[in-house]
């Protein structure tokens, strides 16, 4: 299956049902060939802020983990 088929099945179908978002998550996960030891970060990485209104049961939302990431990029960026 096509990534971008999973993430949009994902995206729009898949936020309400736990076992659909962990099966579209593992689709994507083995399509990328990854190795993961779950998708709790994977699923709270994609997870826009937005959606935890609309979604009752999402555990999180990616902002802190975008806030960490433009720390690092910032750091690595100063360090050249």
């Amino acid at each position: 299956m096509d990534s971008a088929v999973i993430m949009r099945r994902w995206f729009c179908a898949g936020m309400n049902d736990p076992a659909r978002r962990n099966a579209d998550l593992g689709a994507l996960v083995s399509r990328l060939g990854l190795s993961l030891g779950g998708f709790d970060l994977l699923d709270r990485a994609l997870t826009h802020a937005s959606a935890l209104a609309d979604t009752p049961g999402l555990a999180g939302n990616n902002e802190s983990l975008e806030f960490l990431g433009d720390a690092v990029l910032g750091f690595v960026v100063a360090d050249l």
